[in-house]
């Protein structure tokens, strides 16, 4: 994406964004990496070092995987969307498969705990730790962050198509394509002039966040059984677009 001008341009104006929005006191003044809409409980990653956990559960048994922390020395399984500023401590491999019930999990992580501990003696904080079960492979990740939930400046809404204005990135995105229209399930997005839909990751239900390339530009959202939905999309924020599935 570098040499990219029209990327280079809204990353540097994007930037510059930002630095208003701190100057004039804004709470929120640049997008989080990883974070959950509240609305809709759609969880957003805009970076790849990110793991979402969700345990499935059947009686007392992880069907497929679950993630756990540590809390007080105990293991507690979490859910979630999180982000990992440091790689992996090391993939562990059980020797045993299957599904497990808590019991046994909890056995399993805390033999592998004891090996990993030996190799990573300096990292004292466990509570950081996110433990991710996933078939026979146990996972574990050093200095994660939990996506917050946030409930950004509701712009519009069809049905359960909701439309946010959010604060500007201050990263470089995984990619973006240059549209004029996006979708969410029944629902079209058609806009006036060309707009950056960046890419990301979402769990939960759908998402779009897009970026005006041209000022000022009109959004007019159609929905099977709902009534046309005119927007105004201003350059300088993104505007974010979730849609729950249920």
């Amino acid at each position: 994406m570098v040499g990219n001008p029209d990327l280079e341009g809204v990353l540097t104006q994007m930037s510059l964004n930002s630095m208003w929005l701190k100057e004039i006191g804004k709470k929120e003044v640049e997008l989080p990496k990883v974070f959950i809409d509240g609305y809709t409980g759609v969880s957003i990653s805009m970076v790849r070092n990110f793991v979402y956990c969700k345990s499935e559960k059947v009686g007392d048994y992880i069907l497929k995987e679950g993630c756990f922390k540590i809390r007080n020395g105990e293991l507690k399984l979490v859910e979630g969307i999180f982000y990992i500023p440091n790689t992996m401590i090391n993939p562990i491999g059980s020797r045993k498969r299957g599904w497990y019930n808590y019991s046994t999990t909890e056995d399993l992580i805390n033999n592998e705990l004891e090996k990993v501990e030996k190799r990573v003696e300096k990292i004292l904080n466990k509570e950081r730790w996110l433990i991710k079960v996933e078939g026979d492979d146990i996972k574990i990740y050093v200095n994660v962050k939990k996506g917050k939930e946030r409930m950004y400046d509701l712009i519009g809404q069809q049905g359960e198509l909701r439309i946010m204005r959010v604060p500007p990135i201050t990263f470089e995105p995984m990619g973006y394509q240059i549209v004029k229209t996006i979708s969410l399930n029944s629902h079209r997005v058609d806009f006036e002039y060309e707009v950056v839909r960046f890419q990301l990751f979402s769990f939960g239900g759908l998402a779009e966040i897009v970026y005006p390339l041209n000022g000022t530009t009109e959004a007019v959202v159609k929905g099977l059984g709902h009534e046309e939905l005119t927007l105004k999309l201003y350059p300088s924020y993104l505007y974010l677009f979730t849609y729950p599935s249920h």
